[in-house]
């Protein structure tokens, strides 16, 4: 920033000055060094001849000798500004920031009206995490200039960092109005809004931001994860092969291309672009588990399992991570001897997932593991404590925390319960153990069959919603109770709901149409939907927790599978899954977002089953 001198000297050193920095201007350094030097050895004490001289030494590199020439020009007028302004930019080029914060606040007590300082001073005070300070000096620069788009922009990233994602919406959005034209006005905004959870709002502004630099490889690859965190999976694959044409080396790219393509069940195709990100990658925890994801889903398990161990990298980058016990004073099994050895099986993921993998323990105690504790979720810690190869349970919140760990001292071995087929050698479909290894509990038996004893007829149990937070909730979720509508057509069944969380408020009051029991807002754990599952002739629902259950409790059991997103345990086609053999049934979607020919199709099957049913049925 160029400052007018305020210069009160003879004409010859006035001119001398004038010449010194015009040459400035015109990159001859070292003759406006002479010559600056020539005033100064007319009248030494010209704070205008060494503020210029420390110009020059600057510009040819000499920061010592210019830091001194600023100093030199500040002890003739402590009130120079241009000399402040330019000794607080030399002393944060040479990283003493806290001289600098200084110089600046000494320049701005002068001139308090300069919005530029208040922004350098803002980002100088952001960049040593001193924020409120930061933000205070962004203020004063639109303060004094309204219309001055990057201190707008800046303190919009601020607040970013403080997590006032509102103030930081406002500050991007007033960037934007002064800059339309602006693609990083527009990516700044896309970013806040995403961070709201804004998704369509922040693709929109991505969209023009790379419109307006459509070469631009890092707004690409935002627009691609928005894209991709929406489910839009063939916009997204066409926005990562933008970003790939432009860089092929991107291996970062190449394996979200890959999860896209999996996600579109091209199966082939996303293992290629994950085993190209491999190689140009291979120490990423997210391309290993990438890779185990679309292996598992082509059932080649022995290749899947060891990279499915980087599930739990703390260098994973995806947002979903899982809690690894680091607080436990104990090692993590290997797969070592558990001959007289006690061990820790650690929770992990969803619900589904410790169903589906508790299923291993018995092996456990089959190789002779002393004592074997399991911790889980709390609405799994009843379901879990009738099983007759664990000693213990522990339950624990949503997520297991450091405190849980801790009071688990004192045992030889921990591992996470989906460890269980790597380190326990499940290298075939024909190595899994058997899938029904739950029994209900008698006292929770009785009590549901109160309830449930009023029934006649075929009792047909329904969940059409997961959990919300799932990733890919919006693919395999009913969008609501109604879209079972046709099943109603099917005479002598009874409908049971063990609906719970989303969507439970649809089964309260269903249609006159719907002939719907509703158990599950008096559901109080997993255990109580285990005793009213296990009394049922069959459970229709989505890729939810319930389907392990009535897997693990033998019950038949039909899944509504959607065709984008297809989790990796239901394999890439075909009705059944080799991880429930003989119970479990599923109904595929053809087309993205449609479930109206599966549930067509189940209409057709549970007409069938239940005239079969009839037939079989004595007079």
């Amino acid at each position: 920033m160029t400052f007018p001198a305020h210069i009160d000297l003879s004409d010859h050193a006035a001119r001398l000055v004038r010449s010194g920095a015009e040459l400035i201007g015109q990159g001859r350094t070292q003759d406006a060094i002479l010559m600056l030097r020539q005033a100064l050895a007319a009248q030494p004490r010209l704070a205008d001849a060494h503020y210029h001289l420390g110009h020059a030494l600057q510009r040819a590199g000499q920061t010592q000798q210019a830091l001194q020439a600023y100093q030199q020009a500040l002890s003739c007028s402590d009130a120079h500004v241009p000399s402040w302004l330019r000794l607080a930019e030399l002393l944060r080029e040479e990283g003493r920031l806290g001289e600098a914060v200084s110089a600046y606040r000494r320049a701005l007590a002068l001139r308090p009206d300069l919005p530029e300082v208040h922004h350098d001073l803002g980002m100088l005070l952001d960049d040593m995490g001193q924020h409120i300070e930061a933000e205070s000096a962004y203020r004063q620069a639109v303060l004094h200039r309204p219309g001055y788009a990057q201190a707008h922009q800046d303190l919009g990233a601020l607040m970013v960092t403080l997590g006032r994602l509102s103030d930081a919406e406002q500050s991007c959005r007033l960037a934007l109005a002064l800059q339309p034209h602006s693609s990083l006005a527009h990516a700044s905004l896309a970013h806040v809004l995403i961070l709201q959870n804004q998704l369509p709002q922040g693709e929109s502004h991505y969209r023009e931001a790379v419109a307006l630099d459509p070469g631009n490889v890092p707004l690409l690859e935002h627009l691609g994860a928005v894209l991709h965190r929406q489910n839009k999976f063939a916009q997204a694959e066409a926005v990562y092969r933008r970003v790939l044409a432009l860089d092929p080396q991107d291996w970062n790219t190449w394996g979200n291309l890959g999860v896209v393509l999996d996600n579109l069940n091209r199966v082939s195709e996303a293992e290629s672009a994950l085993r190209t990100a491999y190689a140009l990658r291979p120490q990423s925890p997210d391309i290993r588990f990438g890779l185990a994801f679309v292996l598992l889903r082509q059932g080649r398990l022995a290749q899947a399992w060891p990279l499915y161990e980087s599930r739990y990298d703390p260098l994973r980058q995806t947002l979903t991570r899982w809690p690894v016990p680091t607080a436990l004073n104990y090692p993590q099994w290997q797969g070592e001897s558990l001959q007289g050895k006690s061990l820790v099986l650690w929770q992990e993921q969803g619900f589904g997932d410790m169903i589906q993998f508790a299923r291993y323990l018995p092996r456990l105690k089959a190789l002779g593991a002393s004592r074997i504790v399991l911790v889980c979720q709390t609405p799994l810690k009843p379901l879990f404590e009738g099983l007759p190869h664990v000693d213990a349970v522990v339950g624990t919140g949503k997520t297991a925390t450091m405190d849980d760990a801790q009071a688990l001292a004192g045992y030889d071995y921990w591992t996470l319960i989906m460890s269980l087929p790597h380190l326990l050698g499940t290298a075939t479909f024909d190595d899994i153990p058997a899938a029904a290894y739950l029994q209900p509990d008698p006292a929770r038996l009785a009590r549901w069959r109160r309830r449930l004893d009023g029934l006649d007829g075929l009792k047909v149990g329904l969940a059409w919603k997961g959990n919300a937070q799932h990733l890919n909730d919006a693919n395999r979720s009913l969008s609501s109770l109604r879209a079972l509508a046709p099943l109603w057509q099917v005479p002598g069944v009874r409908f049971v709901s063990v609906q719970k969380g989303q969507g439970e408020e649809e089964a309260c009051q269903p249609a006159d149409d719907q002939p719907l029991l509703h158990l599950g807002s008096d559901i109080v754990d997993f255990a109580d939907s285990a005793a009213i599952i296990a009394q049922l002739d069959l459970l229709i629902c989505v890729d939810t927790a319930a389907a392990h259950l009535a897997g693990a409790l033998g019950v038949p059991c039909w899944v509504l599978v959607p065709s984008e997103g297809t989790d990796w345990r239901w394999m890439l086609d075909g009705d059944s899954s080799p991880w429930y053999p003989g119970t479990m049934r599923l109904f595929r979607q053809a087309t993205p977002g449609d479930w109206n020919g599966p549930v067509e199709q189940l209409r057709q099957a549970l007409l069938r089953h239940c005239l079969e049913r009839n037939a079989a049925s004595p007079e």
